[in-house]
């Protein structure tokens, strides 16, 4: 696609939008490709760049085969969400959850930081046990404390021809995915884990927009 074509209607009210500061949300058509054009004021994929402008938007991120939000949750029933270490899943989106609420912050060097809105920690992909590397599928994600310079926990967003994102691990190259809770487990329920996989064309699993 070409870096370089004129802007429909829509996509210049959200850079005008987002220039005069209202960068909490895009209410207008097509909010995928309105949201990466605001962020990079170019068409459409957020890729790493020396010279990047850096933007800053609070989005929640619905995945497309459950329509269901990227979330923070407790270790167990009661627990509370804004430890490092607890961990992401899918569930219904919720009006006004700031645990399903999250702050792109783009990086000097293009990539972006996924922020929880309630706890200010980041989108990470850890190991599956103290010691364990974070770069195999099926590891993990969860939230910690933001670090600088820990790949881990820097993404970029590659729009598909269907305009939805991959995620992509900026240590890894692998996919922000959701998985079944166990093997032969589907995919679609409140509560399924997120993990990071091999990115596979045409999953949906691993397909994500901005809401």
């Amino acid at each position: 696609m070409s870096w370089f074509r004129r802007k429909s209607p829509a996509e210049r009210r959200a850079i005008k939008e987002w220039k005069e500061g209202d960068s909490r949300k895009f209410t207008h058509a097509g909010q995928a490709v309105v949201l990466a054009v605001a962020l990079l004021a170019g068409p459409v994929v957020a890729m790493p760049a020396a010279n990047a402008v850096t933007a800053q938007v609070t989005t929640n991120l619905a995945a497309r085969h459950s329509n269901k939000c990227l979330t923070v949750t407790g270790r167990y029933t009661g627990d509370s969400n804004n430890k490092d270490g607890d961990p992401l899943i899918q569930w219904t989106c919720t009006s006004g959850a700031q645990n399903q609420e999250w702050r792109l912050e783009q990086q000097a060097n293009g990539y972006f930081l996924v922020v929880a809105r309630h706890s200010n920690k980041c989108l990470t992909v850890t190991g599956r046990y103290t010691g364990d590397s974070n770069n195999k599928d099926g590891d993990p994600l969860i939230q910690w404390t933001c670090t600088s310079g820990a790949q881990n926990q820097e993404w970029r967003f590659e729009q598909q021809a269907n305009g939805y994102f991959l995620v992509v691990a900026r240590h890894s190259n692998k996919c922000l995915t959701v998985t079944g809770r166990y093997t032969g487990d589907s995919n679609n329920k409140d509560g399924d884990p997120l993990i990071q996989w091999t990115c596979t064309s045409g999953a949906q699993n691993q397909e994500w927009r901005f809401s």
